[in-house]
């Protein structure tokens, strides 16, 4: 799985394809459920990247039935948010609008699962990549309401990396709607946001 991810960095796809065969020959031999999950949107995502969308639709198939056999955990939810994006990705280089109904369906079933397991940080995403589907298909209301949501859930889980995205949407919607107030708030509450996390990880760094 490793080896497949490392090549898809590499920009190796058919080299990642092997690999991620290989992994899930052996997951499968080990009864692991959640790793096959995994692998099989890995595969996908390798398959999307290398220009067949067709075949990767079907191995996001195979992972979101995998994962909806398992049980609620926050590995689940972080895989249908893994499978939202690659859906919502592919939907869109390849023009597949049923793709966009899947990733929908992906992210409300993050949601749901991160809610049951009180998972915030999932909660974030899942809903903030809602609205970000529902931007993109020009459903302000909508997309809002899901942005409101990831920012409370992302504020609760105290997850600036989180934040800031939903901050800056937050921004670009209410600028659509003419509310450049709002819009001018949203984007320095992000810059903010942003600033804080730049000093978490620059600080004090002495090298000896």
């Amino acid at each position: 799985n490793y080896l497949g991810n490392l090549n898809v960095l590499r920009k190796m796809y058919g080299d990642a394809l092997v690999a991620y065969t290989d992994a899930l020959s052996l997951a499968k031999e080990a009864g692991n459920r959640k790793l096959t999950a995994g692998l099989f949107a890995n595969t996908a995502r390798a398959m999307a990247l290398a220009g067949r969308p067709e075949e990767a639709g079907r191995y996001l198939g195979l992972a979101f039935q995998v994962y909806h056999e398992l049980g609620d955990s926050h590995e689940t939810a972080y895989g249908f948010i893994n499978i939202g994006q690659t859906y919502r990705t592919v939907g869109i280089s390849a023009g597949k609008p049923l793709f966009r109904e899947e990733a929908i369906r992906s992210f409300v079933e993050a949601a749901a699962i991160a809610e049951r397991v009180d998972d915030r940080l999932s909660i974030s995403y899942a809903a903030g990549y809602l609205g970000q589907i529902k931007e993109e298909s020009g459903l302000n209301d909508d997309a809002l309401r899901f942005t409101r949501r990831a920012l409370i859930a992302a504020q609760s889980a105290g997850a600036p990396e989180s934040l800031y995205l939903w901050q800056w949407q937050l921004g670009r919607l209410l600028k659509a709607q003419g509310n450049h107030e709002g819009a001018l708030s949203a984007y320095r509450a992000g810059v903010y946001t942003l600033q804080s996390i730049r000093q978490e990880f620059s600080g004090d760094c002495k090298i000896y």
